[in-house]
């Protein structure tokens, strides 16, 4: 995630400062490293696996069951939307 603050030009650059999209990226690293956060990116679709759906699951005891751990790297696995950008 953090190397696509670094692209200059092509498909999938969709920020317009690079600097602050930098910033952004590295404060959400941070959180995303805490196991006391579940840090999930909008059309991130290699997590939909795991999610329950409202109005039947909730994501309240997310820690307990383990969602972050199954999840944490989908989006590095070959055949999901999310792979073009690792």
């Amino acid at each position: 995630m953090l190397a696509i603050s670094y692209q200059t030009g092509g498909p999938f650059v969709v920020f317009s400062d690079p600097a602050i999209s930098q910033v952004s990226l590295e404060k959400i690293a941070a959180f995303d490293a805490d196991e006391d956060f579940f840090v999930l990116t909008a059309h991130d679709t290699s997590v939909v696996r795991e999610l329950p759906y409202f109005p039947e699951g909730y994501l309240n005891g997310w820690k307990a069951s383990g969602v972050k751990n199954r999840t944490v790297w989908g989006f590095v696995e070959k055949g999901t939307a999310a792979f073009v950008f690792s």
